[in-house]
């Protein structure tokens, strides 16, 4: 990491190791341009796109699958549990693998723009291939097919951040990017939950958005090139040995990771997972659907003005773990409003409050993250490791939150659950060295 103005001045190193030998070449140097808003807008709409084909499926599509093919609600939550834990381990394997991969790239259309555009259409294809499923093993298939192919995507978007956002614009762009996932919810709300309720033309709508968007920013992106002598000659093993980065030798990343992997955690196994079966199961809603999409457009409308405030904020103060802290126990406190309260009105409350921590989150929490990254060559596969701490609660909460529920037939002791995880990530920010 590039000793900059969010750099303490006692930072080690160690802590700023993997930059020297790396600046001869344009594509690993570190960025020092300002990014236009253009540029951004475009980040921001890609983001937004892939978020989109992925969040209504979990939050709408898959549940009404399954409802339609089972309807005892024990089993409804399980088998929710476990498509959605399927696809989440093999969305961790397609990230690193992604990420990594991309590092090495030298296409002259540049390192991730190629994987950006190619995963895109396979993903397209995935979601044809689910919305024309007739059993509960298509559905199996077809979801672990989109995810391994969408996190290849992920991976080389996320690894964009780091290429091209400069340290003093981290925080702002970080937010903008943070923006995607709670406007694809919206959207996904809007769209898929209200508007649409045909299941095939859903999956549609979503292959195809997520392809157009995805093929334009590849236009807009103008991804350097890699020089093929900047790559070392390929050895599996060293590439496998690769993907481990040792927390006792860069601490502040294993922490990071931590605080991700917590936050996700608490969020996948309540809201992110469960938010429908909840609704019509607990709280007793005649429309789980409608009611769903309702909440979540309360949520993010409080997200749009945390997350932008957030990241400007840590910009102008040059602080980021306050921020990650403070948003971490916001959401701890939504979590446990709806571990005591079973109600509609509840739900609204915590949607408020969980919308605000969320924001602010996402914002900061992504900017942190590029700050602790080992070295500029590896930046697609270190932020895929991060995106492991994404990916990983995604396959253990799903699995953990439905075998809580068919076991104790109540959601509440899921949110408290979900709660401690989240107070935990909270603790975990406090021993991150290298950023303020």
């Amino acid at each position: 990491m590039a000793d900059t103005p969010l750099t303490p001045p006692d930072a080690t190193a160690a802590s700023l190791a993997g930059v020297e030998g790396e600046s001869q070449y344009e594509a690993l140097r570190a960025p020092t341009k300002r990014l236009g808003f253009g540029f951004i807008l475009m980040l921001c709409l890609a983001n937004i796109a892939l978020w989109f084909s992925m969040q209504p499926v979990i939050i709408y599509l898959l549940p009404s699958q399954i409802t339609a093919f089972d309807s005892d609600p024990g089993r409804q939550g399980l088998y929710d549990g476990l498509v959605l834990a399927l696809g989440a381990f093999l969305s961790i394997f397609s990230n690193i693998i992604g990420g990594a991969l991309s590092d090495r790239t030298t296409s002259r259309w540049g390192r991730r723009a190629p994987w950006l555009a190619g995963c895109a259409v396979l993903s397209a294809g995935a979601l044809a291939l689910l919305g024309n499923a007739t059993t509960l093993a298509m559905l199996f298939i077809g979801y672990g097919l989109y995810q391994l192919v969408v996190n290849g995507a992920l991976a080389a978007l996320t690894a964009v951040v780091p290429d091209k956002a400069p340290d003093a614009q981290r925080g702002l762009i970080s937010a903008f990017v943070g923006l995607a996932l709670p406007v694809a919810i919206v959207l996904g709300a809007v769209v898929i939950g209200i508007a649409v309720r045909d299941v095939k033309t859903g999956y549609y709508i979503l292959a195809g958005s997520f392809v157009i968007v995805s093929v334009l920013f590849t236009l807009v992106l103008r991804d350097t090139p890699l020089p093929r002598e900047a790559v070392p000659p390929f050895r599996l093993g060293a590439f496998l040995r690769g993907f481990w980065i040792s927390p006792r030798a860069n601490p502040d990343f294993g922490w990071a990771w931590l605080v991700r992997f917590l936050v996700n955690f608490g969020w996948s196994s309540t809201l992110g997972s469960f938010l429908f079966l909840y609704l019509k199961n607990a709280v007793g809603v005649k429309d789980p659907s409608g009611s769903a999409a309702i909440a979540q457009i309360i949520a993010v409308a409080m997200i749009l003005v945390s997350s932008v405030l957030g990241g400007y904020l840590s910009d102008r103060f040059r602080r980021r773990k306050v921020f990650v802290t403070g948003s971490a126990a916001l959401i701890c406190v939504a979590l446990v409003i709806l571990a005591f309260f079973t109600s509609w009105t509840t739900t609204l409350i915590a949607a408020v409050i969980v919308g605000l921590g969320f924001g602010a989150y996402l914002a900061v929490d992504l900017a942190l993250m590029t700050e602790v990254l080992p070295s500029a060559r590896d930046r697609g596969k270190d932020m895929g490791v991060f995106n492991i701490a994404n990916a990983l609660p995604n396959a253990l909460a799903p699995l953990t939150g439905g075998l809580v529920i068919a076991t104790f037939g109540s959601f509440e002791p899921l949110f408290f659950m979900a709660a401690g995880a989240v107070l935990l990530a909270a603790i975990c920010v406090l021993p991150i060295k290298s950023v303020r």
